[in-house]
């Protein structure tokens, strides 16, 4: 056998190697590829279902999705932000709904939140922790830990939720690159403010800012 042909031999088998190697990848990368194509038109579906209430059957389906969906998600819960009721309950779950997805419309809301003293306090309060969490994603910062304690206030405790992992998704519009000094600066401001400021609201900030420190 010539040295040729012994070479074209060798190429031939090195070349079925490598295909038959790269063979499970493609597959993969394939299945891949076609899971996020349907999670993009479950996500689209979502936010239509959420958007019109129609067909009835899937809200919940869709309420539970859009959780996840970096495009569609933070333009409902920034909506939510504007809206959601003072009741303390309603102020959680739309925090542990919306808190993960990091994105600058649902931060553009919270921010508005915060300032707005006609919204009640426990739902400034909400936007607050849910800010932190921006800034920290491992915070878990609760309503109970910023809550003033009776009487007169002598120090400020710093909260200590922490989550072991974080399950923070990242949206589709970036948050600032100076967003941590833009927070503490708004915390810091309503802190300040505690002639005017309702006594949970600056309390809650105070604290938040704090644990915000070295």
């Amino acid at each position: 056998m010539s040295n040729a042909h012994h070479g074209q031999r060798l190429s031939f088998w090195l070349l079925l190697v490598l295909a038959l190697a790269s063979a499970p990848v493609r597959a993969q990368e394939g299945q891949e590829h076609a899971a996020a194509a349907k999670r993009r038109n479950d996500c689209r579906l979502a936010g239509q279902v959420i958007g019109t209430g129609q067909p009835h059957p899937k809200i919940e389906w869709a309420e539970a999705l859009v959780e996840v969906c970096p495009e569609e998600g933070p333009p409902v819960f920034a909506r939510r932000w504007s809206t959601v009721a003072g009741d303390t309950g309603a102020v959680a779950t739309l925090l542990h709904q919306s808190a993960r997805l990091r994105d600058a419309r649902i931060y553009t809301q919270l921010r508005r939140t915060v300032l707005d003293r006609t919204r009640p306090p426990v739902v400034r309060v909400g936007a607050m922790l849910a800010l932190a969490r921006y800034v920290d994603p491992y915070d878990r910062a609760w309503f109970n830990e910023v809550a003033p304690p009776e009487g007169t206030v002598r120090h400020v405790r710093v909260p200590l939720g922490r989550a072991l992992h974080s399950d923070a998704i990242t949206g589709a519009s970036p948050l600032p690159p100076m967003m941590r000094d833009e927070v503490l600066e708004l915390l810091d401001r309503i802190a300040a403010a505690h002639q005017t400021e309702p006594r949970t609201v600056w309390y809650a900030a105070a604290a938040l800012a704090k644990g915000m420190r070295p």
